[in-house]
Formats: C-alpha cells, structure tokens, sequence
C-alpha cells in the first residue's frame, strides 16, 4: 500500500476516533453539569413553595395574636356579648389583609364557642364534625398550660389546612386564660393557583409516601428532587402536621428546559466540529501528498546516485515497500553521520519558588531525558546539610530560606556547567547533575568541591552561620540504568556520611545496597523483638576511685537476633527511626531497678543503678509516674536509680527536658549528663541542668597520658563540676595510666574495661555482689 493511501486512512480514521471520543466524554461530563444545574434549581424552587406556605402561616398566626391578645376578646370569653361578634367577624372584615376561611372560639375544654366560615366556597365541608376535629386536635395540643399557642397544617382530603391557635388573653399577655381562639385557612384549588401564579411554579399537593423518600436519589433534610425523565424534573417538599408528623408534600414539577437547549447546542456544536475535522483531514492529506510525498520521491532519486558513487552500506532496516522505507534504507549513511542534539525547555511551573532551581518534577524528567543517551557518563549528586536544622530553630526558618537560596546560588555558580542540572527536591536536599565525566575520580573531586564550597560562612546581619554538607554519589551506567536506581543509590551514599558525622561524601558501592536491605531487615525483626524477648540486659561496674569499690552500674541493653549479639550502636539508630525507643527504653527501666533490687537483697544494701534515657522517654505525658510506679512495685528507694541522658538528647528541647529532670529529682532520682565533651559540650549547661553527676566521654580519654590538652580540658570539667557539687565519672578507662591520671586530678569514679566489660546480671554477681 503507497504512503498517500496510508495517511489517508491513517488520518482519517484518527480524526474519527478523536471526535467520538470527545463527543462521549464531553455529553457525559456536559450531561451531569446540566443535570446537577436543574437539581439545584429544582431545590430552589422547592425551598421557594415551603418559604411561601411558612409566610401565609406566619401571617395568619400574626393576625390571630392581634385578636387573642385582647381585652374585648378576652371580655366576649366572660360575657359572650354578641355585638363583639358583628363587629370583628362579618363577612366584610379584613383579618389584617389575611385570607381566613375559618374561625373557632373554645373554652379551656375544647368545646366549641363560636365558629364561622369566611368563604363561600368552603360552606359545605363547615360542618360539626368537621370544627370538631380541627379544635380537638388543636385542645389535645393545648392542654398543657405551658403550651400557649399552636401553628402549622394538616391535610383535609386533598388540600392542606393551614392553622393558628392561640390562647385568649388580656392586652398584656397576663392572667388566666379562658380559652383559645383558632384562624384557619384551607388550601383549596384556587389557593394553590394563587400560590403558582405568584412563584411561578407549577405545585400540586401529594400524599406523604415513605417510599418516596427513600426512591429519591437527591435530599436535603426535607427537599427531595427525582429527574423523572429527560423531559421532566420533581422537586418534593415534606410539611409535618401540628403533631410534627409527616403530612403531605408540595411537589413542584419543572420541565428540563436547560437540559434540552444544552443538548441541542451540543449536538450542533459537534456536527459543526465533525465537518470541520473531516474537511481538515482531507486538507492534510492534500498538503501532505503535495508537499511531502512527492519530494521525498525527488530526495529518492539524489539519495540513489550518491549511493551508487560512495558505495555506503545501509543500516537501518523499516518493513514495509512505501517510498519512506525506500528513503530510509538509502538515507541510513547519512543518519549515521549527523549528530543530534535535543535541548529541554524549561518550563517555570517546573522550578523551586526559593531558590529558582528544578525541582523534583522537573529534575526526573531532565535525569530520564539524559538516561536516553546511552553513550553518555553522568554523575548524581545527592546533597544534605549539616546542621541546617539548628539555623532553623536558633534564628528562625526567614534565615533558613536566606541560607538555602545561597547554597542554591553557590552550587550554580561554582559546580554546575551550563549542561549540567541543578535541583533542590524539597527541604535541605539538593541534586545536582554533573555531565560527561571521565572516571569516578573526577566525581570524588567534584563532590570534595561541593562539601568546600558550602562549607563557607554564610553572612547574615554581620553574622557568621556555618552549616556542612553530605554528598553521595551515584554514576551513570554503573551505579544504575534508571533514574530511581541512580537517585536511590546517591541518596543511600549520602546516608552512609550522615551517619559517619556527616561533612563528607561518599561514592556508591554494592556495600552501600547491602547494608540498607540489613538495615530494612533490621527493622522489621525489631518491631517484633520484645514480643520475642531477645532483648538482654547487660552491666558494667563503676568503681568508687577512694573506696576502691564498685557500688553501682550501668546497665547497657543488647539484642540477640538470632545467633548474634546485636550492639546497641547498630539498633538504637533504628529503633528510633521507627518508634520502638520508648518501648524499649521502658523495658530496661523495669529490668534494671529489678535487678538492682535483687543484688541489695544479696548484701549490697547500697547498690545504686544508671539506665539510658531517651528524650522521646522522658516527654512521655506520665513519665514520672511509671518511674515511680516502677520503683514502688520493686520496693527500690528512688536515690538509688540514676537516669542518663546525653546532651544531645537534652538539646532536642532544654526547657521541657529541665522541667522533667526537675520532677524527677524533687521524688529522690539522681540525674546524669552521659557522653559529655561529645556534643554542644558547653560548661554553662551544667549550672542550668539539674543533674547529679557528667559522664566524660571516652574521646576525652584516649591517650591521656600523651595529650596535655584533654588533661587541661578534663581538670576544667572536674573543678566546675565539684564547685556545682556535681560528681564525675569517667567512662572507657582502659589502661592503670589512665585510672592513675584522673585519680590525680580529682575524678571520684571510673567506668571501662578496666574494671570490667560488659556482662549478664549472673557474670557480674559473681565478680562484684557481696
């Protein structure tokens, strides 16, 4: 089949799908909108026939109360002076411009004073039964004394009686009442025209049905609309009796003119848009065969002579005989030798509002764009700051914003090339795009330029801010073939500096993916771990430096997860992350004043115990009250327990963290700081936290004899902690060199291997309890 043909059908049938398809989904949403747009029309007009009956009653009533609330009404009651009748209910008086068909007086009893119907038209149905049953009705209503008026309708075979019922009193409302005086008004055939002729409407009276009701698909409290057909639209609206019963509807039928007119308009819209599309197919097949279809046969003929002179070996092979695959199996030389370049425009909808970088959305579409080239090395950048967040919180999230647009700025200007992308992806993360690199090297280079350059002090109101980066690296083919494994793999690099103290960076390995598919493992046999108690508490001794004599320890959790020994360096990090801490934290608590218990049952009445804290333990609502509650089902004198918590965990928030430390000492809890010189390490924490004993860091420690400036720095620590009269204790004492040195310089106790590593409660009363 030749080309022209083809594109013909091509065309053409395409144009036809288009149209249907825009014709079924436009009438169907076009349909609804019309629809919805008749519905809420309809309970307009609904509202609009309940609001005029609701007036008419209001305006009887308000008729009724002028003459039940006064004197000669309340004086015909007592005297039954017939001139009273003659001159308030002839025939010719206005009720106040109301329309009243009936009127009863009654006494107290509900029997009948007097009673009088105004029109004509309704002579027949005024019969004695029929006042009968209106005024024991409204009496039944009445009797109760608090009761002082009654106003609504009920159905009297085809029309609905609109009545007031009001007690006879005195002009000022006071004073026994000694009956009730009742204004009627019955809804017949010519008040309901009246009613139509002045909304508007087209309303008839219906018979209440439940099943109407529930066969209804649109209600609102008591409106209901049903579309009947594509011809007509009902809209009900239920009026209860005087009981506050369902009486009767209004049912107020409309025809769907909109619906129709739109219908109509729509059609013709799409016969027009139906014509104009196939004409425009015709002209594309016209233009095209003139403008394309006959050259490509003219390009053909040149392609075919320079083939036969250079001799160039086709390579691309299209099925098909049309004069395209002709072109193509000639042309293929020359597409070998053109090199294409496809640029990506922009859009601004695609860029980050802060920094006027890409962001997210638009950093994938660029990052799948050049995945497409598979010749082409690429490197991801995946970058975090360093204690940005302690920016945010000490000088508030203005400045943060002002600290990322300049990071933004500086990766721009000193990072990226004019090829290259730059993309902030929310938060303090950022990705940048590096193009045609040689070798992993040269990534490691850029990513070692990235740490410097937004390392710098950033200037705000002649103040320094200082934040780091953490950069991960993923490349193009080797680290992955998508963009989801290249982003993944950065981001999973970027994470292994985090937690090395972050202020660096790293290169994708294998490693990397293995320690992440632990690490998910990691968490998903954690969140099961005390349910199959394979925590195990261990302790290690603190040793009294001028006693000689271990009166207390620490007790250090551990995790066996199957045959191995987990440390807690490995799982707290997780336990964290997925909000197992407080359960776990709570654990150790109860295990270790437990154990302490124990072990001054066995002769060591004195022996005190130190348990870890966390900070999302200590902000639990009741947290004293279970270390309390804890202590008190052990029978362990509070003085005995010591809770520690590190700086950093206090720093997370200072002034809730004293506030719980201050709770807790005033009930006999010593507190210490744990990991001290490892943190925000400030001296002036100590006079504001309430805390009993420091805890230098091992990092303080090592090689003590050979550094003068942790011995400087650690007889600081000593001396204000003893004029706080805060003690110290040391932890990781390896060596007797070390024990003598801090002995030296006024350290009371020592923790470490020296003394004993960490054991089971059964190893350490063996070596230690008396």
């Amino acid at each position: 089949m030749k080309l022209s043909a083809k594109l013909f059908k091509i065309v053409l049938l395409v144009s036809l799908v288009l149209i249907c398809f825009l014709y079924i989904i436009s009438k169907s949403f076009l349909v609804k909108s019309f629809t919805d747009m008749e519905i809420d029309k309809a309970f307009k007009d609904t509202k609009v026939v309940l609001n005029y009956i609701q007036n008419d009653l209001n305006n009887i009533n308000d008729a009724n109360l002028d003459y039940s609330r006064w004197d000669e009404t309340y004086n015909y009651m007592n005297n039954r002076n017939n001139k009273y009748i003659e001159d308030n209910f002839d025939d010719t008086t206005s009720m106040g411009g109301v329309k009243i068909n009936f009127i009863f007086i009654t006494d107290n009893q509900g029997n009948i004073v007097y009673k009088k119907n105004m029109k004509e038209d309704t002579k027949e149905m005024f019969t004695l039964a029929f006042a009968k049953n209106v005024t024991s009705n409204i009496s039944k209503l009445l009797s109760n004394n608090n009761i002082k008026n009654v106003k609504g309708t009920f159905l009297y075979g085809k029309y609905p009686i609109l009545i007031s019922a009001q007690r006879i009193t005195k002009g000022d409302g006071l004073g026994h009442s000694p009956g009730f005086l009742i204004f009627a008004k019955y809804y017949d055939k010519e008040e309901m025209d009246t009613l139509n002729q002045n909304t508007g409407l087209k309303t008839e009276i219906a018979y209440y049905d439940k099943e109407l009701i529930l066969n209804n698909e649109f209600i609102r409290k008591n409106e209901f609309v049903k579309v009947s057909n594509e011809k007509l639209i009902i809209g009900y609206g239920l009026i209860n009796d005087i009981f506050s019963k369902p009486s009767f509807f209004v049912k107020i039928t409309s025809e769907r003119n909109v619906f129709k007119k739109a219908q109509n308009t729509m059609d013709f819209y799409f016969l027009i848009v139906l014509v104009a599309l196939i004409i425009f197919s015709l002209s594309v097949f016209i233009l095209i065969h003139v403008f394309v279809v006959r050259k490509i046969k003219i390009i053909n003929e040149v392609v075919e002579n320079v083939h036969n002179y250079y001799d160039v070996f086709p390579s691309i092979i299209l099925k098909g005989n049309d004069e395209i695959s002709e072109l193509g199996s000639k042309f293929n030389d020359m597409f070998q030798r053109l090199k294409k370049s496809d640029e990506t425009i922009v859009s601004l909808a695609n860029y980050d509002a802060l920094t006027g970088l890409t962001n997210r959305k638009k950093l994938l579409e660029n990052i799948t764009d050049l995945l497409k080239n598979k010749n082409e090395n690429l490197a991801v950048f995946f970058i975090t700051l360093d204690k940005f967040k302690a920016i945010n919180e000490s000088f508030g999230h203005q400045v943060g914003d002002i600290v990322l647009a300049k990071v933004a700025e500086r990766l721009e200007n000193n990072i990226a090339k004019s090829k290259d992308v730059v993309s902030r992806i929310g938060g303090d993360e950022f990705i940048v795009i590096i193009r045609n690199l040689i070798s992993a090297a040269d990534a490691t280079e850029i990513a070692e330029k990235i740490v410097k350059t937004l390392s710098g002090a950033y200037i705000y109101n002649d103040e320094s801010l200082y934040i780091g980066a953490s950069v991960g690296i993923s490349l193009f083919p080797q680290h992955g073939n998508d963009v989801d494994a290249l982003i993944r793999n950065a981001d999973l690099a970027m994470y292994e500096v985090k937690n090395s103290g972050g202020h660096g960076y790293r290169l994708y390995n294998n490693i990397m993916n293995y320690n992440n598919n632990r690490m998910l493992q990691m968490e998903k046999d954690l969140k099961s771990a005390m349910e199959r108690n394979e925590f195990i508490t261990y302790y290690q001794p603190i040793i009294d430096l001028k006693l000689m004599e271990v009166l207390s320890a620490e007790s250090l959790i551990r995790w066996k997860c199957g045959d191995k020994i987990i440390q807690p360096i490995e799982f707290i990090p997780i336990a964290k992350k997925i909000g197992e801490m407080v359960e776990i934290d709570n654990w150790m608590l109860l295990n270790a004043c437990t154990q302490c218990k124990k072990w001054q049952n066995s002769g060591s009445k004195n022996f005190s115990i130190s348990v870890n804290t966390s900070y999302k333990q200590l902000i639990q609502a009741n947290f004293v009250q279970i270390v309390m509650n804890i202590c008190r089902n052990q029978s362990l004198d509070p003085k005995y327990l010591n809770l520690e918590i590190t700086e950093d965990e206090a720093m997370e928030d200072i002034n809730l963290i004293i506030k719980v430390l201050l709770e807790l000492k005033s009930c006999g809890i010593k507190i210490s700081m744990d990991d001290f010189g490892t943190g925000y390490s400030s001296l002036s924490w100590l006079s504001k936290l309430p805390i009993d004993t420091i805890k230098i860091d091992r990092s303080l420690i090592i090689n003590l004899d050979n550094n003068s400036k942790n011995i400087v720095i650690i007889k600081a620590i000593i001396a204000v902690a003893d004029s706080l009269d805060i003690k110290v204790i040391a932890e990781g004492i390896e060596t007797e060199t070390e024990l003598l040195t801090l002995k030296e310089l006024g350290c009371q106790y020592i923790q470490g291997y020296l003394i004993g590593k960490p054991m089971v409660a059964s190893d350490f009363h063996k070596e230690f309890i008396i």
